[in-house]
């Protein structure tokens, strides 16, 4: 199986504070094995701690539903990506192990935890929804994609409709001079990827015609979104679903298109070898990868690597997997197209 696409260690991973909400359960086991004493001897040991970079309002939702399944509630440590991958590596440098799970979207660093011994391998059989987990989510049996948020882009509904916006270069249209916002693309290394997939199939000139269109940078995918929520601006990208929902649901007139091609933020989990609550770390992993706990991570939000299940998003038209490390590679003439 080959390493998936990677962030860099120093990306800056969006830090979203959503709504909480609780998923229900049916008190039926989602998976773990009851018959081989997993969840026996996870109860036992009380708690179980992830650290974790994905938005508040899913990570509570899919904990909620855990404890509710199994009665071990759930110690959320949730950080901006570059924060928590930080945190783990220098607890297990100092020789502590805190975190019983790790989701982060840098692959090649839990590559790097991986060879040092701080993450284990999966044993099929304890965590039992491997067995259906498609083989193309798993790396080197030890860690696994757990979502993908698919990139859009975010507009005023008061002022545009989706017709407007039914392709890329529609962003060069003239009324939309000096109307567009995007997240600098040196804050995180999936916006220099989308723009890469762009100038490959558009040209550099797409790029360069953007920057002529007067597109303006801003911090980050959340205030580029804010701004066109009050109509300080017409559109922006790249935009999610976790940053466009919240504003939505508040009233605000915003939605969130998908264009082809497009690519996603993909986030990867893996079990702490070592950890307090070893037993309870290779249960809740289960439990993510159960249709149960797939569908309390993503409904709204995200794509399951098992598919369309209930609530969750469907992987938009030209949605391709990210490839960070050419976009890594790219990422300065990218800059250069944009004026930036």
């Amino acid at each position: 199986m080959s390493t998936p696409r990677w962030l860099p260690f120093g990306s800056v991973a969006l830090a979203l504070t959503l709504l909480a909400t609780a998923c229900g359960g049916t008190g039926e086991s989602a998976g773990g094995g009851e018959d081989d004493g997993l969840v026996e001897a996870a109860r036992s040991e009380g708690v179980v701690t992830w650290y974790v970079s994905i938005p508040d309002e899913p990570v509570q939702a899919v904990s909620a539903a855990f404890e509710e399944e199994y009665g071990i509630p759930v110690e959320v440590v949730r950080m901006g990506s570059p924060v928590v991958a930080q945190r783990f590596s220098t607890e297990r440098d100092s020789g502590q192990s805190v975190g019983d799970l790790i989701t982060i979207p840098e692959a090649h660093v839990i590559d790097e935890y991986l060879e040092k011994g701080w993450v284990r391998e999966l044993p099929a059989d304890q965590v039992d929804s491997l067995a259906d987990w498609p083989q193309e989510a798993l790396f080197r049996n030890a860690y696994f994609l757990v979502n993908s948020q698919p990139i859009g882009v975010a507009y005023n509904t008061e002022e545009l409709s989706a017709s407007d916006l039914e392709s890329w270069e529609d962003l060069l249209a003239p009324e939309l001079e000096g109307e567009i916002v995007t997240a600098d693309p040196k804050s995180f290394l999936s916006w220099a990827e989308l723009l890469r997939l762009l100038k490959d199939e558009y040209g550099e000139e797409f790029l360069e015609g953007l920057a002529d269109n007067g597109i303006q940078k801003v911090d980050s995918a959340i205030p580029g979104t804010q701004q066109v929520a009050a109509g300080e601006s017409l559109v922006t990208f790249p935009s999610l679903p976790s940053v466009v929902n919240p504003l939505k649901e508040s009233g605000a007139p915003v939605e969130l298109a998908y264009l082809s091609p497009t690519t996603g933020v993909e986030q990867y989990t893996a079990v702490a070898e070592g950890s307090p609550h070893p037993n309870a770390a290779l249960l809740f992993a289960d439990f993510l990868m159960s249709e149960k706990g797939q569908i309390a991570l993503n409904e709204g939000f995200g794509i399951s690597p098992l598919g369309e299940l209930e609530g969750t998003l469907p992987e938009p038209e030209g949605y391709v997997a990210p490839d960070l490390g050419l976009a890594l590679e790219e990422q300065g003439r990218l800059n250069e197209l944009l004026g930036f």
